[in-house]
């Protein structure tokens, strides 16, 4: 849930689900699946460790709802240009990134993502 105001200024206007650190660990274990399922890292689905990465993963399937109107099935989607014709290719490479099963082979910083983006744009 993303939105652009009137000054064309962007603003995320629901988080979702949100653990506070240190919260009580009976209230974690109550719940089996937390989030929004296509959103959601592989290997947050698995119940491995999380860590920021599993935001980048979830900025690419929103990099992607965004290009192409469609939320990834998974992370072996067709690629967005294959659906928008006439979509610059290297949004291709940075989706294929952030969206990768293991978070290794992901993006390791917003930064990267947003390097990547900008030179799309310049």
């Amino acid at each position: 849930n993303i939105i652009v105001d009137a000054n064309g200024n962007v603003k995320v206007v629901d988080f979702g689900l949100a653990i506070i650190e240190n919260s009580s660990p009976e209230w974690e274990d109550s719940f089996q699946c937390l989030g929004t399922p296509f959103f959601i890292s592989p290997e947050a689905l698995q119940g491995e460790h999380t860590d920021h990465r599993g935001d980048l993963y979830a900025v690419g399937v929103t990099l992607y709802q965004m290009l192409t109107w469609v939320i990834p099935p998974d992370n072996d989607a067709a690629p967005p240009s294959k659906l928008v014709a006439g979509l610059d290719t290297r949004f291709d490479a940075i989706v294929r990134q952030a969206m990768r099963g293991n978070p290794d082979l992901r993006y390791q910083s917003a930064a990267e993502i947003k390097r990547d983006l900008m030179a799309i744009f310049k």
